[in-house]
């Protein structure tokens, strides 16, 4: 992906039930995060908010498709030979907040930028289920308070796209 004119590629994706953060005080069922790294090092995480309700035809396909793909044990890694789109599980809607933040947990690493989807994809309650049954619950440390981080949002409702692949349009979200 490109972020603000810098390129990150994809590492790993990890799931997390329930999500690691929250909008409003709402959580969801589960979160998708995808790990980026750039050559400077520098790591992005892309967070995608699912959930068991609607209908979405596209993730719930490609969710379908790493479902038959997991080891029989816990929090093992999948190196499946199956080709499966990433895109797929990519909102619709591409609005988002963006901050900087660290991992919420261990190693706990900082300088981490991250992107949260504002809208959510889908996922089969079945396949939701069995995703569940297959990764270790998370203990997922208490939300910590925005404190002085800067949250911003962006709707990317630019209309000129040279401006807009030159840079993601962002305004900060008012302190709580």
């Amino acid at each position: 992906v490109i972020f603000n004119e810098n390129e990150y590629t994809l590492e790993k994706i990890t799931f997390h039930l329930p999500s690691q953060h929250m909008v409003d005080g709402n959580e969801y069922p589960m979160e998708v995060n995808l790990h980026h790294k750039s050559n400077t090092f520098e790591k992005l995480i892309i967070s995608i908010f699912v959930t068991t309700y609607g209908k979405n035809n596209k993730s719930q396909n490609e969710f379908s498709k790493i479902i038959r793909n997991l080891p029989k044990d816990k929090n093992k890694r999948i190196n499946s030979k199956t080709t499966w789109d990433v895109n797929n599980i990519i909102p619709k809607y591409n609005t988002f907040y963006n901050y900087n933040g660290s991992l919420p947990y261990p190693p706990c690493n900082r300088n981490y930028i991250y992107i949260l989807y504002q809208n959510t994809v889908v996922i089969s309650n079945n396949d939701y289920h069995i995703l569940k049954s297959k990764v270790y619950n998370n203990v997922r440390r208490p939300v910590a308070n925005i404190g002085n981080r800067v949250i911003y949002y962006s709707n990317n409702n630019d209309k000129d796209e040279k401006k807009h692949k030159k840079q993601m349009r962002c305004r900060l979200v008012k302190d709580r």
